[in-house]
């Protein structure tokens, strides 16, 4: 009797001991990809892109956007940024907190294409920029900001508060971050759809 009850108290302790070192894994692997998201944000710099309207007779003007005060929290499982997008003199300033729990879904698409499904403009992008896209079950919390001539001329909830779309230059940096963003998410306790 004392030989069967010794390997299932050392099975317990091998199964409980297995449970302690996975649940430790899980919170490293978090502040790592964290750490990741963060970091490319910070280090993305700014990103320029000229735009031409055809049915303007050629009108084209040219746009910047950059980002600050990334803070990817691993603690609360938020990521929070703000987007500045600049066409002289006017500037926007989106602010973003985004709860990983309640992301849907993240995915990455040329801006040329996002854009030609929010406009009836017929729109050109020099280079084209790619859109980190993340969707949520529930409203992100955040606001917009635009100023002409540095002079706030509204503040307002963000217009899409169930979408956020982070601006890369390349699309191998916007498929890593979204990756990220899936498993962040998943870590957090997201369902994301497929």
């Amino acid at each position: 009797m004392k030989a069967i009850e010794r390997p299932s108290i050392l099975m317990w302790v091998a199964l409980l001991l297995a449970l302690h070192v996975s649940a430790q894994s899980v919170q490293p692997a978090l502040k790592e990809t964290m750490t990741f998201i963060a970091n490319t944000l910070n280090s993305r710099g700014i990103i320029s892109w000229t735009t031409n309207i055809d049915q303007m007779a050629g009108y084209k003007y040219t746009s910047t956007n950059s980002l600050a005060q990334v803070n990817a929290d691993p603690s609360t499982c938020s990521l929070a940024w703000t987007s500045i997008t600049t066409v002289s003199p006017d500037k926007t300033v989106d602010t973003y907190l985004v709860r990983l729990q309640d992301v849907a879904g993240v995915g990455v698409q040329p801006y040329s294409r996002y854009q030609a499904t929010q406009s009836d403009w017929k729109q050109r992008f020099s280079p084209d920029t790619y859109l980190t896209q993340i969707k949520m079950t529930t409203a992100i919390r955040g606001q917009r900001q635009s100023y002409k001539k540095d002079k706030l001329k509204s503040k307002k909830n963000l217009p899409h508060d169930h979408l956020a779309n982070i601006r890369f230059a390349d699309e191998q940096t916007a498929t890593r971050v979204a990756d990220a963003l899936r498993q962040a998410a998943g870590l957090c306790g997201a369902t994301l759809q497929p």
